[in-house]
């Protein structure tokens, strides 16, 4: 209005929005739990719809902006845990980020029962039994399964199962031989698994009347 009493036909006008509510981060996909590569790739989304950006940060990494699916590459073995948090127009940030926690182990599990040790007699009465001990070791990192024994030599044929052996331990057998035939020869005892591989260790042996 001037002095003169005239009012402006065309008054300025200014519309806003007050937005103080924070909005909500989901996380749609993504590894738990513990995987065996050094990679992670997250799907994720902010709701409601206007949702700005989605920042974040795995373990104690800054917050970032990235875009779903987001990968974070180079993990070492170990415990992760990554958080992503929405951010919307207003500049309001979701307070409770999305959080998620997982394990990267990439070690190679294998068992092997490379390491066999035979002791027993190298003379032997026909007809006789003789006993040998075998120590079967497992020189991996996972449990060797379906391990068997088994002993061949001249007129000798026997197999007896083992089982298991967890990763380092030694499994000892017993094994009573009935020389059938004299003279003199190599007695082969063979360990076998389904998961572990083969050993055959010979042990020589003289047999007499």
């Amino acid at each position: 209005m001037d002095i003169a009493g005239n009012i402006d036909p065309t008054p300025a006008i200014r519309t806003f929005t007050i937005d103080t509510g924070p909005p909500e981060t989901l996380i749609d996909s993504g590894p738990s739990g513990t995987i065996n590569v050094s990679s992670a790739t997250f799907s994720f989304h902010g709701t409601p719809g206007d949702t700005a950006k989605v920042q974040c940060r795995i373990d104690s990494g800054p917050f970032v902006d990235c875009v779903s699916s987001q990968t974070f590459a180079g993990l070492v073995d170990g415990s992760h845990t990554v958080k992503f948090r929405a951010e919307d127009a207003a500049g309001n940030q979701d307070p409770t980020p999305a959080t998620r926690t997982f394990t990267v182990d990439t070690t190679v599990y294998k068992a092997s029962v490379k390491t066999v040790r035979v002791s027993g007699p190298a003379k032997a009465r026909k007809g006789k039994k003789v006993t040998y001990k075998v120590k079967i070791t497992n020189v991996g990192n996972a449990t060797a399964t379906g391990v068997k024994l088994k002993v061949k030599g001249r007129g000798i044929n026997s197999s007896t199962s083992v089982g298991t052996i967890s990763a380092g331990k030694t499994s000892t057998v017993g094994v009573k031989v009935k020389c059938k035939k004299q003279g003199e020869f190599k007695i082969t005892f063979n360990v076998t698994s389904k998961n572990a591989g083969s050993t055959a260790v010979e042990k020589a042996i003289k047999v007499t009347k």
